[in-house]
């Protein structure tokens, strides 16, 4: 492992030194008493310890810069990374005294390096080792984005920040889509402002959805400016937390720095209002604050009424660049590898380009590395990129198997400490992995000296829809670090990064453990991953009973969290068919979210026109709902209204693109369709579509789509049931090609199959309770087409009559035909 050098006042040492020492023991370093000889410093034993160490670390503070001594140390190690030797430096200020600008401070350091005021030992040694991480790797910090074709949005931060007649500006937002350059531009902007350090990197930090004011201080705490443990801040009042965080951010700003906060929900939510507690910030008065203490790069839009509401938030959207402005940055990524083109291949990639500042880099990104004429085959890719970006990206990154590996392991966890990619046996070469990544826009860097490592959010998500179940070893390896994470829990010795590897950990445990979360949303994060399961490894009972858990626990919870938290209670007992405590539980969950859990629990409950009312309710009070849609969708092909349901499935496919979950229905409504036999083209290439998509569930929807197309379009009974049996066998607990079997058995009138499949529904419905009906209604088709009608009307009059089976159990009881048509649940 490579050296560290640590250079320190004497004066320093008892307070802040030895502690770190103490934490770094593990660690090859240099430190006077510990490792110079007799504990004498003299000059060729510190130009010793420089020339042995590959990390340099200056420990500044106002006895520092008077020390002759670290002087020297100072100059020793610059004059190494000046003549290109491979010395990391990190200047660290622990000393509140000592301003980043301090003239004491060698010019070059202040000019050439970030300057961070850091006051936690804790974060000191999180940032040394994963210093000693990417040396170890070899990797690349943080690129920034392009600011081309930006001159207008930033003229409007810099001059709304000087505007002297306004209220100051507490916080700026920049919203448009995902890689369009939101961050790149409040850098910038603030940058020409001189809000923060010179050509210095902010301190970075990400909220998803579920969380609130408490993760924001917990993720303020890590950043280690003042030496804050999470307990103290835990065992404080409502009030006394939302003032802690006032005073943080006014540390902050007298530092002259400021938050860049990736938004994915929690600040602005996705109905486009602030949340409370924000809300509340904006109208502190912060009299020590001069300039902007935070920059947010917003997955949702703020709606307008909301900025007119507070004078001290701005608010730019982004949207694509000009034609201009696309050529001169694609020629700018290019560089060195402009050779590369000759004038037609140039124009030829230039006219794929759409406005998207990551789509071009994504193109000259596969240039530089696979050459023009291997990057032109992903040509289709590059044009859609703006709508498809996350399946474009994953595509081009799956042959490097590394970088896909730690792209899923992202995917998984949201972001990891940098040392932790020492324990990972697959990453041979992590370096080039992360480069990979960060190269194509799928990784970022969090925290104040880049300690952390984040996937995108499009793209993680988009990893996630198309994983059936997770990769073994991942699963071993958020055990194992789960082990650590959860003492560090216990020993108030945790990073918001152990709290995420908790948390996936306890999720991986069933939930049992999940008491040992402090923060409310942790323990959503364990209930909604348990929701999202898939087959047989989803257990809905486990998901009522944690809801309930942190309903009742005196947790402080923010609104948003409670409803959350309600939101997957009534999800998870409408699946269980829960009617009374469903409908007892919904009265408490507020605006469009009622109706659409009214409007699920109707479909479920086969009352498919009070379920459209719902949705179409929901749709009305909040365009562009997508969960609506779907649910609309659902409901119209379980009526068999296959062309009205197939509008609304090709419209879900025009705007978000090659999605198994758009695809599968878009898929069902033709194959099921009167026009079916005529579609058989546009059918096989929606199949294809699923299969280049390349995940399990992808793959399994493929085969289940692939059956029934063969059975219903081409006849091919034979061939379906053999599909079926596979994704049957592949993908045991998955409900989808049950249904399907079952449906190309009654058209082949393969009965012996039919009864065969209807007990493995049975067995899905041991775990699912809302497929005990359907499987009756099964049963009693099978009785009637094998002669046994009698027995089939004793059975259908088993059904209650509320039951959405009941009916056409019925009506095939007494020789009615009814198909039995697979439907989505």
């Amino acid at each position: 492992m490579p050296k560290v050098f640590i250079s320190h006042s004497s004066s320093d040492k008892e307070r802040f030194v030895l502690p770190l020492a103490e934490r770094l023991k593990d660690i090859d370093y240099e430190l006077d008493t510990q490792t110079f000889e007799g504990g004498k410093l003299i000059e060729g034993e510190i130009l010793r310890g420089i020339t042995e160490s590959e990390l340099i670390l200056f420990l500044i503070s106002e006895k520092a810069l008077q020390s002759d001594f670290v002087q020297g140390e100072f100059s020793s190690a610059l004059s190494f990374w000046k003549n290109g030797l491979e010395k990391e430096i990190i200047p660290i200020i622990i000393d509140p005294r000592v301003s980043w600008n301090d003239p004491k401070i060698p010019k070059i350091i202040r000019d050439s390096f970030i300057l961070k005021h850091i006051q936690s030992v804790r974060t000191v040694e999180t940032i040394v080792r994963s210093s000693l991480a990417r040396i170890s790797f070899k990797f690349e910090g943080r690129r920034r984005g392009s600011v081309f074709g930006r001159d207008e949005e930033i003229s409007k931060i810099v001059n709304r920040i000087n505007e002297f007649a306004s209220p100051k500006l507490l916080c700026t937002v920049s919203s448009g889509i995902e890689g369009i350059g939101r961050k790149s531009l409040l850098r910038e902007g603030y940058r020409r402002a001189r809000v923060g350090q010179d050509f210095s990197e902010p301190m970075q930090i990400q909220l998803e959805e579920e969380q609130g004011l408490d993760d924001f201080a917990a993720k303020l705490i890590d950043l280690g400016i003042l030496p804050t443990k999470k307990s103290d801040y835990l065992s404080l009042g409502h009030a006394e937390r939302f003032k802690f965080v006032c005073k943080y951010l006014e540390e902050i700003s007298e530092l002259n720095e400021y938050i860049l906060i990736q938004d994915n929900g929690a600040i602005i939510r996705s109905d486009r209002n602030l949340v409370d507690w924000f809300s509340k910030l904006l109208v502190e008065p912060f009299e020590k604050s001069k300039k902007p203490m935070l920059a947010i790069s917003a997955q949702f839009r703020v709606d307008p009424k909301e900025i007119a509401k507070y004078p001290r938030l701005l608010s730019v959207n982004l949207k694509g660049l000009s034609p201009t402005d696309r050529a001169t940055l694609f020629s700018a990524h290019l560089d060195s590898g402009a050779d590369l083109l000759d004038k037609a291949q140039y124009e030829k990639f230039l006219s794929l380009f759409n406005g998207h500042p990551g789509q071009i880099c994504f193109a000259s990104t596969l240039i530089l590395r696979e050459g023009p004429v291997m990057a032109w085959k992903y040509s289709g890719e590059i044009s859609k990129y703006a709508d498809s970006q996350a399946s474009s990206v994953v595509n081009s990154i799956k042959n490097n198997k590394e970088a896909y590996f730690l792209l899923q392991l992202l995917s998984e966890i949201g972001f990891i400490d940098v040392l932790k990619l020492n324990d990972i046996s697959e990453l041979k070469s992590g370096g080039d992995a992360i480069n990979s990544l960060v190269a194509i826009n799928a990784c970022d860097f969090l925290g104040s000296q880049n300690e952390l490592i984040s996937v995108n959010s499009l793209v993680g998500d988009y990893i996630q829809r198309n994983t059936f179940d997770m990769n073994e070893k991942i699963q071993e390896i958020i055990r194992r670090w789960g082990i650590d994470a959860r003492k560090a829990l216990l020993e108030d010795e945790f990073s918001e990064a152990d709290a995420r590897i908790a948390t996936k950990a306890i999720a991986l445990g069933g939930g049992a453990e999940i008491g040992a979360l402090l923060l409310p949303s942790y323990r959503l994060a364990v209930i909604k991953e348990l929701y999202d399961r898939k087959g047989e490894n989803r257990n809905l009972k486990v998901v009522v009973d944690l809801c309930s858990g942190l309903l009742s626990s005196g947790l402080m919870m923010e609104d948003h969290q409670e409803q959350q938290a309600r939101y997957y209670l009534c999800q998870a007992l409408a699946r269980l068919k829960s009617e009374s405590r469903f409908f007892q539980e919904v009265k408490h969950v507020k605006g469009s979210n009622r109706d659409f859990l009214e409007g699920f629990y109707f479909r479920l409950a086969g009352e498919y026109d009070r379920a459209i009312e719902k949705q179409q309710e929901v749709l009305r009070r909040s365009r562009g709902i997508s969960k609506a849609s779907r649910e609309l969708l659902q409901n119209l092909m379980a009526q068999k209204k296959f062309s009205e349901a197939f509008s609304i499935a090709k419209d879900q496919y025009n705007r978000r693109g090659a999605n198994p979950f758009v695809l599968q229905p878009l898929i069902r409504c033709l194959v099921m369709s009167n026009v079916r036999k005529g579609k058989v083209t546009e059918i096989e290439g929606y199949i294809d579509e699923l299969n280049q998509i390349g995940s399990r569930l992808s793959l399994q929807m493929a085969l289940s789509e692939g059956a029934l197309y063969k059975a219903y379009c081409l006849g091919q009974i034979g061939e379906a049931l053999a599909m079926l049996d596979s994704s049957i066998n592949e993908y045991p607990g998955v409900v989808y090609p049950i249904l399907a079997k079952i449906s190309v058995c009654e058209l082949g009138r393969n009965w012996d199959q039919l009864a065969a499949t209807i007990e493995l529904l049975g067995r899905q419905a041991d775990r699912e309770p809302q497929y005990r009906d359907r499987k009756v209604y099964c049963e009693v088709k099978l009785l009637v087409a094998t002669g046994k009608t009698r027995d089939a009307i004793r059975l259908a009059d088993t059904l209650p009559r509320e039951s959405l089976f009941y009916e056409g159990a019925q009506a095939a009881a007494r020789g009615i035909d009814v198909d039995l048509e697979p439907r989505f649940d």
